[in-house]
């Protein structure tokens, strides 16, 4: 009797930990507290050099900045860091919204029949008008820390950002050539 439920505390636990995983709010995966989206994409028999300038081209295409967007670059092991944005739109209320900067960083490498990716750091910026003044980067929080006192309206954000997020993934898995 006792044998047979430690093994079912076992297996609760094991499945919990290998399956379970920490969202914020609901929506957004986390992994130690910060937004992140990982994955493997696997492309056997495909040159592992074509699949690395496939994956470049598609951040550079996708990501914009006002600064180099390419924080990392290692030719010899196929392994690339990058920074950016994508622009959205944020609902303030009924009938009010603002366009923002959705900022993360991208990892991606390169190896044989596959390519790892890793999207975190993930940053909210925008500009604050008030009359004739603008302030730019007046904004600039951590996208788990904004918006603590809006519930409904930064799920709402959440629920985009989740959608876009995942369409920009199947974007870059489509990006990277196949063999037919």
């Amino acid at each position: 009797m006792k044998k047979s439920v430690s093994i079912l505390i076992t297996f609760v636990l094991a499945t919990s930990i290998l399956f379970g995983q920490e969202k914020l709010d609901g929506i957004l995966p986390l992994k130690d507290g910060k937004i992140c989206y990982s994955g493997v994409i696997e492309v056997s028999g495909v040159d592992v050099e074509k699949v690395f300038d496939s994956a470049r081209k598609w951040i550079v295409m996708n990501y914009f900045s006002d600064k180099p967007i390419v924080e990392m670059e290692d030719k010899k092991n196929l392994e690339l860091v990058a920074e950016g944005y994508y622009l959205d739109i944020w609902n303030m209320g009924f009938i009010m919204s603002d366009r923002v900067e959705v900022w993360n960083k991208i990892w991606i490498k390169a190896s044989n029949g596959k390519l790892d990716y890793k999207i975190t750091a993930f940053r909210i910026r925008y500009t604050l008008e008030n009359g004739e003044r603008a302030y730019r980067g007046a904004v600039n929080s951590e996208l788990e820390n904004w918006l603590q006192s809006r519930d409904a309206n930064r799920k709402k954000f959440y629920e985009q950002t989740d959608t876009k997020m995942k369409e920009r993934i199947l974007s870059l898995k489509n990006s990277i050539p196949r063999i037919n």
